[in-house]
């Protein structure tokens, strides 16, 4: 199936918020996928060959991802200390990697979740064959107008009762 960054491959979303895609691959061929608004990403093989290698977007000025490696001892994501630049394929090593997480995307630039081009990813792969996998954003909360207004006015609240008690002493 051929997919470029323009017309990326379309993913179906699953009950768990993640993305499910199916497609044959070939190896040293990209094949661009993208789902929905976030801070970050987790990338998951659930059957076919091993990612080789990821391409990332520049996204809202954001040139710098943040690689985090799965460790399966603690079944979780830890940042791996490499930092990979947007537009310079990253190759994992060996025989590639299962999954993989992408963090450090600017929340600032607040990408829209209608939009299908708003991350678009390259993958290569190790082998060729039929790949199911998973692309599920990692997100951020963002406090509702009400609380932040809530806060404020407590902040300034407690400021003006600050400045009487030391205007009365």
């Amino acid at each position: 199936m051929v997919s470029s960054p323009s017309t990326p491959l379309v993913s179906v979303q699953q009950p768990d918020g993640s993305y499910r895609f199916a497609f044959e691959v070939a190896p040293g061929q990209y094949y661009f996928i993208d789902p929905d608004i976030a801070i970050g990403y987790d990338y998951v093989v659930t059957s076919g060959p091993n990612i080789a290698s990821v391409l990332l977007p520049a996204v809202g000025g954001d040139t710098i991802y943040d690689l985090w490696s799965w460790d399966s001892g603690t079944s979780s994501y830890s940042d791996s200390g490499t930092d990979i630049t947007a537009g310079t394929a990253y190759v994992f090593g060996g025989g590639g990697v299962d999954r993989f997480r992408i963090m450090g995307i600017d929340p600032a630039a607040a990408l829209d979740p209608a939009n299908p081009t708003a991350f678009v990813t390259g993958l290569t792969f190790v082998g060729s064959g039929d790949v199911t996998m998973t692309q599920t954003p990692v997100t951020a909360s963002v406090p509702e107008p009400s609380t932040t207004i809530l806060l404020g006015a407590g902040m300034a609240a407690l400021a003006s009762v600050m400045r009487r008690k030391r205007s009365e002493g």
